[in-house]
């Protein structure tokens, strides 16, 4: 793995899984950007290519038969660190790129360019096109590389709505089963142990029945909003349906995680003073651990939580 997984590099993580597509294979959608691109620049190979902790995967890889390939081993990663075009005119001409598989291997990769693809400000992959002859890329060529990696940035956004909540933009359920597993996955294999905390509203019914219900909805965006504020920008957050929300906290205990709510409680608090609104936001919550060592699924901390949560609720009664 070229990166460490640190707090940023679960971030960009997150919203990678979050988009759905990490288990799926190449699409046409992505493919009609390539085709695009090896016509306009008279290059034979063109990709779109995602990167996550160890791979990069190819939703697109025209001129070029391959579904992914190890991420130190691909220029792709070193494009991921840039915020303009990367241009390889000659690799043999770069100690540092000529001992690459895609350089001395069959590939023959002589030339290359690519611009990192982002989604929310995270970056998580790369469109690029390469050649097995040098060539030069003008300036016109790199704007025009980069127009077309803002198509394949549209595309990666329309696929990240099937796993987000329209009314708080957190991922829904279905988007938040499919991230934490992955995340669960990457945490297994670097033995970091994580929390995973199941938060329900207090009578949110009745602010649905006192104030109506986009009043409810408001409440609703308020949460996810002081969540947001609350969490981490590594944790993995969800509203999984109704009042119910999830947090995957990576790198915390269950102790840890308390001090979390805590803080969360207190912000909310914050925030109705200022917001003045005639109800108070409160909430029950669980907590379950996860163990890296453990065989525990993301379905069975969500249900442990969830069983916590109930028992914190009807103790307030």
């Amino acid at each position: 793995m070229t990166q460490p997984v640190d707090g940023a590099e679960l971030k960009r993580l997150n919203k990678l899984w979050s988009l759905g597509l990490m288990d799926s294979g190449t699409e046409d959608r992505f493919d009609r950007i390539t085709r695009m691109a090896r016509r306009l620049f008279d290059l034979p190979i063109a990709m779109v290519g995602l990167i996550d902790d160890e791979q990069q995967w190819f939703k697109s890889s025209l001129g070029a038969d391959k579904a992914s390939v190890p991420r130190h081993e691909v220029f792709c990663d070193i494009t991921l660190d840039q915020d303009q075009v990367l241009v390889i005119e000659d690799t043999l001409s770069h100690d540092s790129y000529r001992q690459y598989e895609v350089v001395e291997g069959d590939a023959g990769v002589r030339f290359y360019a690519g611009y990192p693809l982002k989604v929310d400000g995270e970056k998580l992959g790369t469109l690029c096109v390469l050649d097995v002859k040098p060539r030069s890329f003008s300036d016109a060529d790199q704007q025009a590389l980069k127009d077309l990696a803002g198509l394949v940035e549209e595309q990666l956004k329309l696929s990240g709505f099937a796993f987000t909540d329209e009314l708080t933009q957190l991922l829904n359920r279905r988007g938040f089963v499919s991230s934490a597993a992955h995340s669960m996955a990457l945490l297994r294999r670097y033995q970091i142990q994580a929390a995973l905390v199941f938060v329900d509203l207090d009578n949110f019914k009745s602010i649905n029945d006192t104030h109506g219900h986009a009043e409810g909805d408001a409440a609703l965006s308020a949460m996810a909003s002081v969540m947001q504020a609350t969490f981490r920008e590594c944790d993995l957050l969800a509203r999984l349906g109704g009042d119910e929300f999830v947090a995957l906290l990576p790198a915390s205990s269950a102790k840890q995680a308390q001090i979390a709510l805590k803080r969360l409680d207190e912000a909310l608090s914050a925030y109705q003073t200022g917001a003045g609104k005639p109800y108070g936001l409160k909430f029950s919550s669980g907590i379950s651990e996860y163990d890296p060592e453990g065989s525990d699924s993301i379905a069975e901390l969500l249900e442990q939580a969830d069983r916590l949560m109930y028992q914190h609720k009807t103790s307030k009664i």
